[in-house]
This record gives C-alpha cells, structure tokens and sequence, in this order.
C-alpha cells in the first residue's frame, strides 16, 4: 500500500465512522 492510499483508507473509515455514531 502507498502513502497515499494509507490516507484514502484512513480518511474513508473515520467518516464511516462518523456516519455510524450519527445514525446511532
């Protein structure tokens, strides 16, 4: 894995975390 995609991966899970505390 790239730097880059390191930060994609990272960047996706904390908003799909967000979303879930949000519906909770």
């Amino acid at each position: 894995m790239t730097g880059f995609e390191n930060v994609v991966v990272s960047y996706l899970a904390d908003i799909k975390l967000r979303l879930d505390r949000l519906e909770a």
